[in-house]
């Protein structure tokens, strides 16, 4: 299994998807990023619950969302890049551990 680039891999080891089809799939999504949404976003990692951060989230509403829960302290938050440096800074004046991920779109939200 596997999310964003990683569904793509999983679907061509599962047998769903052909190399070549896979290879297409990837090099299509890489053309749309760069045309459409590079720029435009940005994403961090935050080593809070889910829960907890959805709560934080309200603040932003409309402008980030969760991306990805990777486990039970772990969890992805995407979306415009000014709230993400408001939210990003808030964290750490906490001592929260958070982390941009070197990316500037917003994967995993409605941006995409």
């Amino acid at each position: 299994m596997g999310h964003s680039q990683g569904e793509i891999a999983a679907a061509y080891v599962a047998g769903a998807l052909s190399l070549e089809d896979a290879a297409r799939v990837v090099a299509l999504r890489s053309q749309v990023i760069a045309r459409r949404l590079a720029g435009r976003g940005g994403m961090a990692s935050v080593a809070l619950p889910e829960d907890r951060v959805a709560a934080r989230l309200a603040r932003w509403d409309g402008r980030l969302e969760t991306a990805a829960v990777n486990g039970h302290a772990s969890v992805v938050v995407a979306g415009d890049p000014d709230a993400l440096a408001e939210l990003v800074d808030s964290y750490e004046d906490e001592g929260v551990r958070v982390r941009r991920i070197p990316v500037d779109y917003a994967s995993h939200t409605s941006h995409v």
